[in-house]
């Protein structure tokens, strides 16, 4: 069973509200993980400290007020017995979330969305797109309304047996969410979608009987994928919690279609670097999903997925 043990809650100190540090309970109580809740104090530009009188003085005021916010709410969740650090981050937000991930050895990332101030119209910002691709491990994106009560956790899975790397990624994000749904006493259901009849192959000499039976070839090959990988968790296609969806674009645009039909409270996926260049893309799926989905999203990255994001410019990014 998959189990985090040292948390990462990245958290705006400005707001009234902590729906990622609400999510992150929800995990660390009953695993009695750690935790370690952080805010981001960007830098200030060039101009702001050759302009802005005592400029530096008033950064150590917005340091300590963070600080000391955090402490605040680490309070009591020390008195639930939980082991819990604080600590505000200087610089480029997703850069300083990927440093601290790196250096203090967190399995988890939690954060919202988007920020507050987000420069970005897209649902998970341009924070948590960064975070997505380069965050060194496990990143869940947590919902702005999110509330602790019964919901659905969908594993989005591609169990393709020819893939290694696609099929292992698949066990571990069931493991997964199995093990988020029995500790938030969620239930879990899989999706896998896919897409069978290309706008080629359609235009193709094929015939009307050629393509259906090329369609009930291909959904009973892909029915006993399925069963293979999710036989060690109880399941199979035939359980109601499994959907198996023929999509007719890209597979991820169904599982993020899937996810707002449902009111799926998360999806659990994985994202694989792709052409050779870790952490650069993310792969197809997680893409779309990424850009299409409205839920919270967890994502795991792949055992040798090293994270470009000491590569990245030095912009800051507030509120993102």
């Amino acid at each position: 069973m998959k189990r985090f043990r040292n948390i990462l809650v990245a958290l705006d100190t400005r707001s009234t509200t902590h729906p990622a540090l609400d999510w992150a309970l929800s995990v660390a109580v009953p695993s009695k993980a750690r935790l370690t809740l952080v805010d981001v104090l960007p830098d200030l530009s060039w101009i702001a400290r050759n302009v802005v009188p005592h400029s530096e003085a008033h950064q150590q005021l917005m340091l300590d007020d963070k600080q000391q916010k955090l402490e605040e709410l680490a309070e009591p969740i020390r008195k639930q017995g939980l082991d819990v650090t604080t600590k505000v981050l200087r610089g480029k937000t997703s850069r300083a979330l990927c440093d601290e991930v790196f250096h203090a050895d967190h399995d988890l990332l939690v954060r919202v969305t988007r920020g507050t101030n987000s420069r970005s119209s897209a649902f998970y910002g341009t924070t948590g797109s960064r975070l997505m691709r380069n965050s060194p491990c496990a990143l869940a994106l947590i919902h702005p309304n999110y509330a602790a009560s019964s919901g659905r956790i969908v594993a989005a899975i591609d169990p393709a047996r020819n893939n290694s790397a696609h099929y292992k990624m698949t066990r571990e994000v069931l493991d997964l969410t199995k093990s988020l749904a029995e500790l938030q006493q969620k239930e879990m259901h899989v999706v896998h979608a896919w897409v069978l009849f290309t706008p080629t192959l359609l235009k193709s000499t094929f015939s009307a009987n050629d393509l259906a039976n090329f369609r009930k070839s291909s959904e009973a090959d892909i029915a006993k994928e399925v069963d293979e990988v999710l036989e060690p968790f109880g399941l199979s296609h035939r359980d109601r919690r499994v959907h198996l969806i023929e999509g007719k674009i890209e597979a991820g645009d169904s599982v993020a279609k899937f996810a707002d039909e449902e009111n799926v409270e998360m999806i659990v996926l994985g994202t694989m670097a792709r052409s050779g260049i870790a952490g650069a893309l993310i792969g197809n799926t997680a893409e779309r999903v990424l850009e299409l989905a409205k839920c919270s999203l967890l994502t795991i990255k792949p055992d040798a997925f090293i994270s470009p994001e000491s590569a990245a410019d030095d912009d800051n990014e507030p509120g993102s």
